[in-house]
């Protein structure tokens, strides 16, 4: 059984950590998000993610990719649109869902704007830099960032963030959320029992998951996958 307290030093964990490791040819989706070089760019893309819960859907992934150009991504520009605009921006780049998530970005966009200028990074700034004092600022400011500052939403926002940046968020691994009921088994499978799991560990999970394939895949690099052990 893996503790919660070892389980981003785990071999699983170091494996998915590192980047472009690969689960039976897949990747961590996400890496293309992180290789944004503009760094707001990047920031927005990671807050819009969430918002039309991309980080557990990532089918629409390539589509917020292909987005890092559009105003979308540049809360000063999306302030002032209406939120009609913006609604129609996100369904022409494929990157739409239920059509609240338009007025929601909007209003989001138009807190960032109002308050720090359009800058991410200064939210994160003002918040030195700390994964808790960032989510306790969110909690506090539920009207301003909607959906954000949900309480699970908000976690694995600040797990992205921190693990976006060549500079982690001080106490990113204290970070917890629920263990998703649709992962229990897949973390079981790892020995893995505990309630509460790091995002970044349920991140993990969701990854191997969906594209494990009992070692039946040539090109899956993690040895340590006992679904590859034990189908021999």
């Amino acid at each position: 059984m893996i503790g919660n307290n070892t389980l981003l030093t785990s071999e699983f964990m170091q494996f998915y950590l590192s980047g472009n490791s690969k689960f039976c040819g897949a990747k961590d989706p996400f890496q293309d998000i992180f290789s944004i070089n503009d760094i707001e760019i990047q920031l927005h893309a990671l807050s819009l993610s969430a918002i039309i819960d991309i980080f557990s859907k990532t089918s629409k992934l390539p589509n917020m990719i292909n987005a890092q150009d559009h105003w979308l991504l540049c809360s000063t520009e999306v302030a002032y649109k209406q939120s009609k605009e913006v609604g129609s921006a996100i369904n022409q780049l494929g990157i739409g869902g239920p059509k609240h998530n338009a007025r929601v970005w909007w209003q989001v966009c138009r807190g960032i704007q109002g308050r720090f200028k359009g800058s991410i990074t200064a939210l994160i700034e003002e918040n030195q830099f700390d994964a808790n004092k960032i989510y306790e600022y969110l909690q506090s400011s539920k009207t301003t960032f909607p959906v954000l500052s949900g309480p699970v939403v908000s976690i694995r926002w600040i797990d992205m963030v921190s693990r976006s940046s060549q500079n982690p968020l001080k106490n990113w691994e204290s970070l917890r959320m629920p263990q998703p009921g649709s992962l229990v088994q897949a973390a079981k499978d790892l020995g893995i029992y505990a309630k509460e799991l790091h995002p970044a560990v349920v991140s993990a999970l969701e990854l191997w998951n969906e594209h494990c394939q009992a070692g039946k895949f040539s090109t899956c690099e993690w040895d340590g996958c006992p679904k590859k052990q034990t189908d021999k």
